[in-house]
């Protein structure tokens, strides 16, 4: 939605004493969970290399944080999910990132000191004290480079878009990364990247910028009460993979993480917020108690495996002249923009309808 006319609707919304969007609030189930990706120094300088809707500034967030903490009780994630209902006071709310970049123990942790808010990371498990930069900041960065020096698109991903029926120069690159992250499986999509990338490689300075927490890192951040959880072991979209692999993603994600830190792993987030009914019952199978998406479904209760999130970036919440808007935050959080914000995912409305009738058993051991 346009910046000016997100900020006009969400204005009005506001308007008098803001009773419309209480009102929307007060028939959505709590609490409140949000996403973020990337926290960096630079917006604008940052957003140049990678993908700019997984980043928010240390400025930026900063806000985000103290507006929370203003309207909601800002708890930790498992006290959160698992708590009672609201009886009174403020409504309840909890903050997560995903992936387990390195800037978020340099950039975020800071902040979350700073303003006393709990968080939980949820980290691909493989990428761990390594130097692997994540697929879908490769494919971007492969398409970019094609689409911005007007040269010949990645030849094999180029074929691989064709493949998934779109064409092979329209669209913006976030467009073209999201069709082939959600139309082909990882192994063939990232066999792809490296015969591409073998002729534009990428540069030291996207690598430095892209790398993951360390094993070190984590664990100073679980002593600080940090939540740490898995977001599979090399985030593959659940979806599009066998049984096999699916079951590979969870559960070598889950032990890894557990031998390595020594506490219990039992949150998981869908790479990309998706997932179907087989993808429940494998993260059930598993042995993860509760399991986040990035879309909200519209259900009235929703199970365990599919807690709804809102994924923020630096502009979500940014008026016309590019100013943080408490009135489009507020707006955001409560629902009031939701109808421009569908989930297009059918799948999850059929699993949701699965969990709410009881086709799943609930193992809360």
């Amino acid at each position: 939605m346009p910046r000016r006319l997100k900020a006009t609707l969400a204005g009005a919304l506001a308007a008098g004493g803001g009773w419309p969007l209480r009102l929307i609030a007060g028939r959505r189930p709590e609490p409140l969970i949000l996403a973020y990706h990337r926290v960096v120094e630079d917006f604008a300088e940052s957003s140049k290399g990678t993908i700019p809707a997984m980043l928010i500034s240390t400025r930026m967030l900063e806000r985000h944080l103290e507006w929370l903490a203003a309207h909601y009780e800002v708890l930790p994630l498992e006290e959160a999910v698992a708590g009672p209902g609201r009886k009174g006071g403020k409504p309840r709310a909890a903050v997560t990132f995903d992936d387990g970049y390195a800037d978020l123990y340099h950039n975020a942790f800071p902040i979350l000191k700073k303003v006393g808010i709990p968080a939980a990371v949820f980290v691909v498990s493989a990428h761990v004290g390594t130097s692997m930069v994540p697929l879908h900041d490769r494919v971007h960065h492969l398409l970019s480079r094609g689409l911005r020096r007007k040269e010949a698109m990645p030849a094999r991903l180029s074929a691989l878009l064709a493949r998934c029926g779109g064409p092979r120069r329209r669209g913006d690159a976030f467009a073209l990364t999201t069709r082939l992250l959600t139309g082909i499986p990882r192994d063939e999509l990232l066999a792809a990247v490296d015969r591409d990338e073998s002729m534009s490689p990428l540069c030291e300075e996207h690598r430095e910028e892209m790398k993951a927490l360390t094993w070190e890192m984590l664990a100073t951040m679980e002593r600080a009460g940090i939540l740490i959880g898995s977001h599979t072991r090399t985030h593959a979209l659940l979806p599009l993979e066998s049984p096999e692999r699916v079951r590979d993603e969870l559960l070598g994600s889950r032990r890894e993480l557990e031998a390595r830190l020594g506490s219990r792993v039992l949150h998981l987030a869908y790479p990309d917020g998706r997932f179907t009914l087989a993808t429940i019952r494998a993260v059930q199978e598993s042995g993860y108690r509760y399991a986040y998406t990035l879309c909200d479904h519209g259900a009235a209760r929703r199970g365990p495996w599919s807690v709804p999130r809102r994924a923020l970036w630096e502009n979500s919440c940014v008026d016309g002249a590019g100013a943080f808007s408490e009135s489009i935050m507020s707006c955001l959080v409560s629902g009031g923009l939701d109808a421009f914000h569908r989930c297009r995912w059918s799948l999850h409305r059929s699993a949701e309808s699965a969990v709410r009738a009881g086709a799943l058993a609930i193992n809360q051991s």
